[in-house]
């Protein structure tokens, strides 16, 4: 099998997308575990942290290894079948965007989606709603330099003022 890059797999999708595809039955971010049948809150997934836990199983992780224990697979299979599947949700013009950035921003959050930006592409560019930190309960958008450095963020909420709020910048 062909090199698999895990970074670029964990970009295409968050844990909460990759338990959507795998068809975890979620309540509260918690579920039944499908490889043993055990209790049905047995899996914990915190979206904050991109992590799960299998209590049942007494194994965990990130969305790579998710699917690899859903699946039956080793981690470079499920990365593999992970990136086939979200591959094709990436707008090819975002994939040459620069990445990184907050890893608790949540792109699929209902504000990101109120404002018309699909999870797919408030991923690829770095917007998310922060559940967390000083622009907590807002939805985020980076500010990076002209070579694609992440400089901070604005935060908006619409329903609170001031609307818009900077977040910590760094000199370019």
């Amino acid at each position: 099998m062909a090199y698999i890059p895990f970074d670029e797999v964990k970009r295409l999708a968050n844990i909460l997308q990759v338990a959507e595809w795998l068809r975890l039955q979620l309540r509260n971010n918690r579920c039944q575990c499908p490889r043993n049948e055990g209790d049905k809150r047995e899996i914990a997934i915190t979206p904050d942290k991109n992590l799960y836990q299998c209590f049942g199983c007494k194994v965990g992780g990130d969305q790579i290894s998710l699917a690899a224990h859903i699946l039956g697979v080793d981690q470079k299979q499920a990365a593999a079948q992970i990136m086939e599947h979200f591959q094709g949700y990436k707008p090819a013009a975002l994939s040459k965007l620069p990445t990184g950035g907050l890893p608790y921003l949540e792109c699929s959050h209902a504000s990101v989606q109120s404002l018309g930006i699909p999870a797919e592409i408030a991923a690829a560019i770095g917007i998310g709603y922060a559940g967390k930190g000083t622009l907590a309960g807002r939805v985020l958008f980076p500010i990076r330099s002209d070579k694609g450095k992440l400089l901070g963020y604005v935060g908006f909420r619409d329903d609170k003022e001031p609307r818009l709020k900077v977040g910590q910048l760094e000199p370019p």
